[in-house]
């Protein structure tokens, strides 16, 4: 979630509900803990749709759901697709056979109402009044602009590349830097949290990968904090991705740890090391405070974020 999206924001919520099935679930924990961090007496419900031309992933199982939400005392509704006939499922779903229908929405939506009723009945009404406002920890922002319909994070500074459009079809945006070029980008982290302040929080840079050989070039980067002298550096080779060469055919978005962010002014310096058939493209940078609050090694959440991937239709 973006900070934008956050600031300023004291709103107690009771109820959330959440449905990002199409997109994967690398990063559902990572939410769901910062979710029950900051609304602590909220219920969370997972609704899992599913599509009558994509059909679901196998490991998309009431088991599955029911490890995922157990944690965060969370529930989890399942379209039951298995149990339509054609007229039923003709009725559910729009003429393209993958969205709802108005008629299926108000399906859902009394599915939904009679799992929070028996939910809440068998709570007995122990349910707070006043629900309380927790803290969103050490914090975690996102600045995406893959999909952002023209409009730059005022929140980074960008200079010496290209902001623009790089697949006009599906309207997918990027930073663009050139081989022969340096750019920087430069943010300020927040501090959502006093007393988590000093921590020193890994940030990702999401970059499009594609091709065998890569279209995109090897790029170096750069992480300078506060204009101190001291710089961190890491080399971004798409040969290393984990997918590669595997999933090189389709066009990927890759998160890359390339370092730690510390409060106050961050600057990524970008710098392509080879001239390649596409320039290196930026899409967006993740700052994950939950890497280092979940009772997990750093390691394994790190590779989380890793793996969480869009994918662009072509």
């Amino acid at each position: 979630m973006s900070h934008e999206a956050l600031k300023g924001d004291e709103i107690v919520y009771d109820l959330i509900f959440l449905e990002f099935s199409i997109n994967g679930f690398p990063g559902a924990e990572f939410l769901l803990a910062r979710l029950k961090k900051r609304y602590p007496d909220a219920i969370i419900v997972y609704v899992h749709l599913q599509s009558l031309v994509s059909p679901t992933r196998l490991e998309l199982t009431e088991i599955f759901f029911s490890q995922l939400m157990k944690p965060h005392d969370g529930l989890y509704y399942m379209f039951p697709i298995e149990q339509l006939n054609d007229a039923k499922a003709a009725e559910l779903f729009a003429d393209d056979r993958h969205h709802l229908s108005h008629i299926g929405h108000k399906f859902v939506a009394h599915g939904l109402s009679a799992l929070l009723q028996t939910f809440l009945n068998a709570k007995n009404n122990l349910i707070p009044r006043k629900p309380r406002l927790g803290t969103w920890g050490a914090g975690d922002q996102c600045y995406m602009w893959l999909s952002s319909e023209g409009k730059f994070p005022i929140s980074v500074q960008a200079d010496g590349g290209k902001y623009c459009m790089f697949d006009e079809k599906k309207h997918k945006y990027s930073y663009e830097v050139e081989y022969g070029n340096d750019a920087t980008l430069s943010f300020r982290r927040k501090d959502f949290n006093f007393d988590m302040k000093q921590i020193n929080i890994p940030i990702h840079v999401v970059q499009m990968t594609k091709g065998n050989p890569p279209d995109y070039p090897k790029t170096e980067i750069n992480l300078n904090y506060n204009n101190a002298e001291y710089k961190s550096k890491y080399v971004i080779d798409p040969r290393e991705d984990p997918l590669f060469p595997e999933w090189s055919w389709a066009h990927l978005t890759s998160p890359q740890n390339v370092g730690f962010t510390t409060p106050g002014l961050n600057t990524l310096s970008i710098q392509p090391l080879e001239k390649t058939k596409e320039p290196f493209r930026i899409v967006g940078i993740i700052i994950c405070g939950a890497c280092v609050e979940m009772n997990q090694t750093s390691f394994h959440l790190l590779h989380r974020v890793n793996n969480i991937r869009l994918r662009i239709p072509q």
